[in-house]
């Protein structure tokens, strides 16, 4: 596929999130003052908080889906537990008068870029894993990485402090800006596959741009609409990485069993408890000469009276 056809392919995924941003960017506006607000922190904790339980539900979507999924969405489940507890702790050691907090929410946006990665990154699917191994070592390794956090917490260098050095957070979001970059590289190529199911998780990815490129241009002003806005964006972005990983968890296996019967030469029907019709591939359509559409709900009695065909009835 040339550059042009890929560049016209991708260019319509780019609406919804520039419009996503722009309502962020509005709503920046008026919510800087209550973000800030120093008697009450509840706004900035309630972002956090959406956020943070989007990563668990999307390493609890996948857990109860391993199965049916492949091994680049097993990683997905890992990575998002470890963003969920280093964002954990990052809310629970919030304060404004130590910065070293911030280091779990820098570790929470690497390892979610660097899981996103992973994810398009073809050679990963040969490296399987079992759900309960890989939970094992995102828990053991995430605890670890959080206790030597709290323990260093003394010697890590500044990173956002009102009357503090930035130049190391500068570098830090610059490096994950860089990784974005890479992320989009990957999804280039892979969003062209039939397995790549749902545009979501790269309007996900260009929100987390929008995202780093904030907290970039927040600078050495940390109350800034720039710094309200990236939190906003994350919020969008990790709704979109929901419904992204919804449906390639979850509604694409069954999209792809449909397609399989639907080519099989042979009849097929589904029923649900009651007796009621929930499925006819095509060559049932066929056969009764009506479309599945048409006949969803319908018993199998009344089936079998409406194209006059004989079977014993369960």
């Amino acid at each position: 596929m040339s550059y042009s056809s890929i560049l016209k392919k991708q260019l319509p995924l780019f609406i919804l999130p520039l419009g996503i941003f722009m309502v962020c960017l509005i709503a920046s506006h008026f919510a800087t003052s209550l973000f800030f607000e120093p008697s009450n922190s509840t706004m900035h904790h309630l972002l956090e908080t959406i956020y943070t339980a989007i990563a668990f539900m999307i390493f609890c979507l996948i857990w109860f889906t391993y199965k049916q999924n492949s091994v680049e969405v097993h990683y997905l489940s890992f990575g998002f537990l470890l963003v969920f507890l280093f964002q954990v702790m990052h809310i629970m050691t919030f304060s404004t008068s130590s910065d070293y907090n911030l280091w779990y929410y820098i570790l929470a946006r690497l390892i979610e870029i660097s899981t996103l990665i992973l994810f398009f990154i073809p050679n990963i699917r040969t490296l399987k894993i079992t759900k309960v191994k890989g939970t094992a070592i995102a828990l053991i390794a995430g605890s670890i990485i959080c206790l030597l956090v709290y323990v260093n917490r003394e010697n890590l260098p500044i990173l956002y402090q009102i009357n503090g050095v930035f130049s190391f957070r500068f570098l830090l979001e610059i490096f994950i800006l860089v990784l974005v970059v890479v992320c989009f590289y990957f999804m280039s190529h892979e969003i062209n596959q039939d397995y790549f199911s749902s545009d979501y998780i790269y309007q996900a990815v260009v929100l987390l741009f929008f995202t780093s490129l904030c907290f970039i241009l927040m600078g050495k002003t940390p109350v800034s609409c720039f710094n309200v806005l990236a939190h906003l964006t994350r919020v969008g972005a990790y709704i979109l990485l929901l419904l992204g990983i919804f449906g390639r968890a979850v509604v694409y296996p069954y999209e792809r069993l449909e397609e399989i019967l639907n080519h099989l030469p042979l009849a097929i029907g589904t029923f649900d408890r009651n007796y009621r019709l929930t499925f006819g591939n095509r060559r049932a359509e066929e056969i009764a000469g009506d479309t599945c559409e048409r006949c969803l709900g319908l018993s199998y009695r009344a089936l079998m009276k409406r194209f006059n065909l004989t079977g014993e009835s369960p």
